[in-house]
């Protein structure tokens, strides 16, 4: 899910809606995949991709960095 959602961004297949890659991520992070809850946490912070800037998800994100998944 990682790999499709920066795959997604960088425009393979053609042109995605930013909010739709990152939901790849978002299902990664929550498995407990590291680098996708890195990656929102950039996104976020930094407003890439034409997302607004949200500093509480950019916390929240990083917080869950290195956090066993929810099951």
């Amino acid at each position: 899910m990682h790999n499709v959602a920066t795959l997604c961004l960088k425009g393979w297949a053609g042109e995605h809606k930013p909010e739709d890659c990152l939901a790849w991520y978002e299902q990664a992070a929550e498995k407990g995949i590291d680098a996708s809850r890195n990656s929102l946490a950039e996104v976020y912070d930094k407003g890439l991709f034409g997302i607004p800037v949200d500093t509480q998800r950019a916390q929240y994100w990083r917080a869950q960095i290195g956090k066993k998944a929810e099951q």
